[in-house]
């Protein structure tokens, strides 16, 4: 009896299916492999963008730049404008990975401004901090806009001395010498100003030879009866040979300032004054000398200006106005003191002697430290 032979039911399913669906298969296939078989398709939104390929072109001269030139950049649709994962996104500019890279230069270190100081190379130039540090040396220090002038004060001047009065312009005949002074006291509030005054200077007579010194006051040798004074010295020895003629001043002074703060200092002051003035003669009989003793009111003013903050230069004038109470006179034989007063009633009113002595000015340039 014949075999019969039976196609088994699952293999003609799968036939079936294979005829059916075996045409729209390789469709899909088709188009992904390539957009121009098996019809057009559109690109797939949730498909990653491709990346443009450049094709190789070979190394001959010249041949990169051509390339580059007929390609071109990729249109605007197909460049990588969505972040891939795990993929970096393409940086604009020339590849890195094409372009030749080159190491830096290590730094090459300042022998001026690095390395130790024993080491470093002499150089002239001066740096920031030394150029601030000589400008700073070399600046003023400015002054106050207003200089005080209370406080401690000490002044000395240098200037010329003369006189006034007959012994002055005819018996002596005496022209001005030099003078120097000096003060020391204390401003108070840049007004009042009071302290202890000194001075001394000399003047310079032209005494005509012969003549007696008595007869120089004005006293007549042969009128001299005073039996203390004759006894002095020989009245007939007296002939005068050569003459000189110094001044000695001190005490207290008060003086009065206008500004009391500033670079210009302007003030006015009185004393009340010991004064001696010495005439020495040399004569005939010897060296002879009458020193006249008595105390002065000087008047004061001065004009000053202040150079720095404690220091300041300036004229100063004084008169000073003189009263003689008494004489020492000094001879070889001996010395003896007598009240200007007795002497001049001794000689009955016939000669003033006290009228016949100077008064004094001075005129002096100083300089004034206030502490």
């Amino acid at each position: 009896m014949p075999l019969r032979t039976r196609t088994p039911r699952f293999a003609t399913w799968v036939a079936l299916a294979l005829c059916l669906l075996g045409p729209r298969l390789v469709s899909a296939a088709t188009s992904q492999l390539s957009p121009g078989i098996g019809g057009e398709r559109g690109p797939d939104p949730s498909a990653p963008p491709k990346a443009s390929v450049t094709p190789d072109v070979a190394a001959t001269p010249g041949s990169q730049q051509t390339a580059a030139t007929q390609l071109g950049p990729p249109p605007e649709d197909q460049q990588l404008t969505h972040a891939v994962p795990g993929v970096l996104p393409a940086r604009a500019g020339p590849d890195p990975r094409l372009t030749p890279t080159r190491a830096p230069a290590p730094p090459v270190p300042d022998p001026v401004r690095s390395g130790p100081e024993s080491d470093r190379p002499a150089t002239n130039e001066p740096s920031l901090i030394d150029a601030r540090a000589v400008h700073s040396a070399r600046a003023p220090t400015p002054m106050p806009d207003r200089i005080q002038h209370r406080g401690l004060v000490m002044s000395a001047d240098i200037g010329t001395l003369g006189c006034t009065g007959s012994i002055c312009s005819s018996a002596h005949a005496a022209t001005p010498g030099v003078h120097v002074g000096g003060f020391f006291g204390g401003n108070v509030a840049g007004l009042v100003e009071l302290g202890l005054a000194a001075g001394w200077g000399k003047l310079r007579p032209h005494v005509a030879t012969g003549r007696n010194a008595l007869s120089l006051y004005g006293i007549d040798p042969g009128e001299l009866e005073l039996a203390d004074a004759t006894s002095v010295f020989d009245v007939d020895s007296l002939a005068v040979l050569q003459a000189k003629m110094s001044v000695l001043e001190l005490g207290p002074r008060l003086r009065l300032h206008f500004v009391r703060q500033g670079r210009l200092a302007v003030y006015m002051g009185a004393g009340f004054e010991y004064i001696r003035l010495r005439n020495d003669y040399t004569t005939a009989g010897g060296a002879v000398r009458f020193d006249f003793h008595g105390f002065a009111v000087p008047l004061h003013g001065g004009l000053e200006v202040f150079v720095l903050e404690r220091l300041s230069v300036g004229l100063r004038f004084d008169y000073i106005w003189s009263y003689y109470a008494a004489i020492v006179a000094k001879s070889p034989q001996q010395t003896t003191a007598l009240p200007l007063g007795m002497l001049q009633t001794a000689l009955e009113g016939r000669a003033d002697p006290q009228a016949n002595l100077p008064h004094l000015w001075t005129a002096a340039l100083g300089l004034r430290v206030t502490l």
